[in-house]
């Protein structure tokens, strides 16, 4: 099982922002092919982008958009850790499908000769 951590910088704009403010974002987002995309009216990180480069995005957008600061009312800086691969982590096969011919063994080795420790019991 793989995790993997994605960065996401949540914004939310007052109502002095352009109407189409996160089309402006997205094209300079493009513009500067950093690995990250606007979804859902926040800024997402490809998987592997780090904190650092998350505060640096938004200071970044700050300091080439001349309206985002003035029209900002928060941005937080949210972490997401997910599984890589939710299929493959739903279809792993569990410890008795992996172990099944070890414990079919072992239960013939029992039926045939005992438990191994069954004669030196005491009760």
């Amino acid at each position: 099982m793989v995790l993997v951590t994605q960065y996401i910088v949540q914004i939310r704009f007052n109502q002095n922002a352009p109407p189409d403010a996160w089309n402006i974002i997205d094209q300079m987002l493009q513009s500067l092919s950093g690995g990250w995309r606007v979804e859902d009216q926040r800024l997402e990180a490809l998987p592997g982008a780090s904190s650092v480069e998350a505060c640096m995005m938004a200071k970044s957008l700050a300091e080439r958009i001349d309206w985002f600061a003035p029209c900002v009312t928060t941005m937080d800086l949210l972490r997401v850790v997910a599984v890589d691969d939710l299929n493959r982590l739903f279809k792993q096969p569990s410890w008795a499908e992996l172990n099944r011919e070890a414990i079919k063994s072992s239960n013939r080795y029992v039926e045939v000769h005992g438990l191994p420790l069954e004669k030196v019991r005491q009760f």
